[in-house]
């Protein structure tokens, strides 16, 4: 996946910088590129690889000629049992595999700075550190899909 982001990047910063395309184009194209480089985006970008390639798979499985009604069930199942096992690894995954792009590609991660909760007297501990948003997005993203699977059910 990284050739092939690298060829649209590639691509966008040629359309951004070239004079033989209009400034409309030019503007729009860094527009994209800049939003593509987030964090965020190529995190996303990971996490529903990772989640689509698994459907895929049983998409594949489920066309065949020769699947019988147990083997459709349980295929079907499948992608639900694998995503609430791999529930906290998919957005970790996704989150460390974007901080080693970023590294190969030489890119900077700033990261937010963590508020601190004013401390009574005498409290010695420190706040929690809160969960990166990009974490809580990719769970919420898991935990959607999950809650419209039980309301198709119910």
């Amino acid at each position: 996946m990284v050739l092939e982001l690298d060829a649209i990047f590639a691509t966008l910063e040629e359309l951004s910088t070239s004079t033989d395309f209009t400034a409309g184009t030019r503007s729009e194209a860094e527009t994209l590129l800049n939003a593509m480089l987030t964090f965020e985006f190529l995190a996303y970008l990971h996490f529903w690889n990772a989640v689509l390639h698994k459907i895929n798979v049983v998409q594949v499985r489920l066309q065949s000629s020769s699947i019988t009604f147990t083997e459709a069930h349980d295929e079907l199942a499948n992608p639900q049992l694998w995503i609430e096992e791999k529930r906290a690894d998919i957005p970790m995954d996704a989150i460390s595999s974007r901080r080693e792009l970023y590294y190969l590609w030489g890119i900077e991660i700033i990261e937010k700075r963590v508020r601190r909760k004013k401390r009574m007297s005498g409290e010695q501990a420190l706040d929690e550190p809160r969960t990166p948003d990009v974490k809580r997005k990719l769970l919420e993203a898991l935990d959607t899909q999950r809650k419209l699977r039980q309301d198709l059910k119910g």
